[in-house]
Formats: structure tokens, C-alpha cells, sequence
């Protein structure tokens, strides 16, 4: 028989500072573009889903819902976005988890 292995799922919300829409273009496309690389890295720990919750709650502009068997994986992850410079994107953080 199969064992069955233990998950931890954790929800990162994010809401986008409204001076980052007022930078230029190639400035808002580089911040996107490293954002997208951190969460890349994460692939081979976590499985990553993203949503928008532009419309469905005001905190909010997107979550990022994740699914790893090592619940350190998912504190390390989170802590890289923190210090990355794509941080400057995000204004609100918030987290959720569960295991």
C-alpha cells in the first residue's frame, strides 16, 4: 500500500502598491518579470496556483496558492519574496497555512 504523504497548503495574498502602477512601463515589466522568476524557483518544492481576487475582495489583487509536503519549503519561499526587490510591487502580505 501507498503511503500517503502530508501536505501543507498555504494561501499568500498579495495587493500591489499603487505607486508601482505610476512607474513606467519597462520599470512595472522588470518588477513583473523578477516577481515571476522568485515564484518560478519555487516549482520543483511547491505546487503554485495563482489567482485574481480583483473584484472578489478590496485587500487583495491576487493570491498564490500553494501545496508543498515540507512546510520549511514554504517559509523559505515566502522569506525569499520578502527580500527580493519585486517586493516593492506589493504593498500587503498576508498568509495562510495549513498541514
Amino acid at each position: 500500500m501507498d503511503e500517503i504523504k502530508r501536505q501543507y497548503v498555504n494561501y499568500l495574498f498579495f495587493k500591489v502598491d499603487p505607486a508601482w502602477r505610476r512607474l513606467s512601463r519597462e520599470e512595472r515589466d522588470r518588477g513583473k518579470s523578477e516577481f515571476e522568476g522568485v515564484v518560478k524557483d519555487w516549482k520543483g518544492r511547491a505546487m503554485i496556483i495563482p489567482f485574481t481576487t480583483v473584484g472578489t475582495r478590496a485587500d487583495t489583487d491576487f493570491v498564490l496558492w500553494r501545496i508543498s509536503e515540507r512546510l520549511e519549503d514554504l517559509t523559505r519561499d515566502e522569506h525569499a519574496i520578502a527580500q527580493h526587490e519585486s517586493r516593492q510591487m506589493v504593498v500587503t502580505r498576508r498568509t495562510a497555512t495549513w498541514g
